[in-house]
């Protein structure tokens, strides 16, 4: 079971009003920043400018954001699945990497709106303003926007590995007792809705499947963490402001991922909630706590700017000793039938076959993610 049908509608309307929207913005920001290269009056290459700052931050960012958002939610929610499909993930890496892009950019709209509003700007100043820059940033995310809507509405054919492997699974489902490639474990305890005892797997496999579901924490909490510090670092906020944010939205997108999984077995979205905060609340606050504990402990790097290396050497440092401190507390927890063990008695149900296993291409029009 994904979506129930009024859910998946509300989800379907809002991501094709953000992205259609998202367009929209982007083809008027192209316009303007064209009529500011090209005027001869500066007066309107200032007026320009002083519109375009605070219409990015109010317009084109929450645009992007809900976008990417209502993206994710239809993906992990339906039959196509977020990883499943070349079309899909590359419609995603396409939706993560524009809204990064256009948080970094709007650092340089906010210092040619600053010399848009000075009274006395001098003659270099000005010359600045009839850069080329924003008409070329607002004619490739335009670009970018359009093969998104693209891949929407083609969705090319094209299994990723991982789908395949799903695929086979929906065609030949079988009791797989052992811990397979990726780490899923099912079998019979999850035909019985039991919870999986993992109590007398061999130490190898146990760790493998701790590094499975730490791999898959730190994912939503990877995602979560960029945004988080990206949109707090652009927008000037305080440390304690950007670090609340990026723990919000890593715990966001890490309930995410295994909700999905989840509504695909056959469980109702508020039990699906449920067995996501079961699994994974403590293995994403541990890894929180140490992401963030460490971001803040090195010198200078929750004020050092986005184009800054330290920055984003130091959210990588991170990020990498927080996986290293949580698999352990993985092991432990799926060791004694808790954490992310509590999500494996639904895998099988999902791999099931049903008469939606293949996507249906009467959905073709339909903007997924």
């Amino acid at each position: 079971m994904s979506l129930g049908p009024r859910l998946r509608k509300f989800v379907l309307t809002a991501h094709i009003v953000s992205s259609v929207g998202w367009l929209g913005g982007a083809i008027v920001f192209l316009a303007l920043a064209v009529i500011a290269l090209t005027s001869k009056d500066v007066q309107i290459a200032r007026g320009v400018y002083l519109v375009m700052e605070p219409a990015g931050w109010f317009v084109l960012v929450p645009l992007s954001l809900a976008s990417l958002l209502t993206g994710l939610v239809q993906s992990l929610g339906t039959t196509w699945g977020l990883l499943r499909h070349y079309w899909v993930l590359f419609k995603l890496l396409m939706n993560v990497v524009a809204p990064i892009v256009l948080l970094l950019y709007m650092q340089t709209l906010g210092y040619l709106a600053d010399i848009a509003a000075d009274p006395t700007p001098s003659r270099e100043d000005l010359s600045i303003l009839r850069s080329p820059s924003p008409a070329i940033h607002a004619g490739a995310a335009l670009l970018v926007l359009l093969m998104a809507v693209t891949l929407s509405v083609y969705k090319p054919r094209g299994l990723t590995p991982y789908g395949l492997r799903k695929q086979l699974e929906q065609r030949n489902p079988r009791r797989v007792d052992n811990i397979p490639w990726g780490g899923m474990v099912w079998g019979s305890s999850a035909r019985e809705g039991k919870p999986m005892d993992h109590s007398n797997t061999a130490g190898a496999d146990l760790t493998r499947l701790a590094v499975s579901a730490t791999v898959h924490c730190l994912t939503g909490c990877a995602i979560g963490e960029v945004l988080g510090m990206v949109i707090g670092t652009a927008m000037g906020w305080s440390d304690l402001a950007t670090i609340a944010l990026a723990v919000a939205l890593a715990f966001l997108f890490g309930y995410a991922l295994t909700i999905g999984p989840v509504l695909r077995s056959g469980l109702p979205l508020r039990a699906a909630i449920g067995v996501a905060l079961a699994a994974d609340t403590v293995s994403i606050t541990v890894m929180e706590i140490v992401d963030n504990a460490i971001m803040v402990g090195i010198p200078g790097a929750m004020d050092a700017g986005l184009a800054s290396w330290l920055f984003w050497s130091s959210l990588t440092i991170a990020l990498a000793v927080a996986f290293v401190v949580t698999l352990p507390v993985n092991r432990w927890m799926i060791g004694r039938g808790k954490g992310h063990a509590a999500v494996h008695q639904y895998h099988e149900s999902s791999t099931q076959p049903t008469s939606h296993a293949r996507p249906r291409r009467s959905q073709g029009n339909r903007l997924v993610p």
